[in-house]
């Protein structure tokens, strides 16, 4: 089981509204509005689950791909998401935001006046993380 897969099921048990996965020419269109070429496990993800529409006991909320558009396409959001990436997920109802940018690193936006500290090297990564100590990843 991929590690999306194991997250699919822990937000299914926690009783959350899972989105079924996505066709890839979505995935691929809705990254590339925002100049993001989506690596293999960006694509695996959405593949897997198309975000969940409330957090989780984390207080992490995955992204829709429609949420994705709605949430990087203001003037703001959008110079911020062709700088650092794009936005694909909260925490806590948007205190801040978790971002992928080009190179597929994952990225955490504390606000809009300094730059997004590097989290991970990859999502598949950041997801391991997420599994082992929540804490760190999502702080």
């Amino acid at each position: 089981m991929n590690i999306f897969e194991t997250f699919r099921v822990k937000w299914i048990k926690e009783e959350l509204d899972v989105q079924p996965g996505c066709d890839e020419n979505n995935i691929i269109k809705c990254f590339e509005i925002f100049g993001i070429t989506p690596h293999k496990d960006l694509i695996l993800l959405y593949s897997t689950l198309n975000g969940i529409e409330c957090m989780d006991d984390e207080y992490f909320t995955l992204w829709t791909l429609k949420q994705i558009i709605e949430e990087n396409s203001s003037d703001s959001e959008l110079e911020r998401a062709l700088k650092y990436g794009v936005s694909f997920g909260d925490y806590c109802v948007n205190c801040w935001e978790y971002r992928v940018n080009n190179k597929g690193e994952v990225l955490i936006d504390y606000d809009n006046n300094r730059e997004p500290i590097l989290r991970s090297n990859s999502v598949s990564d950041f997801f391991e993380l997420m599994r082992l100590n929540p804490n760190k990843a999502l702080d």
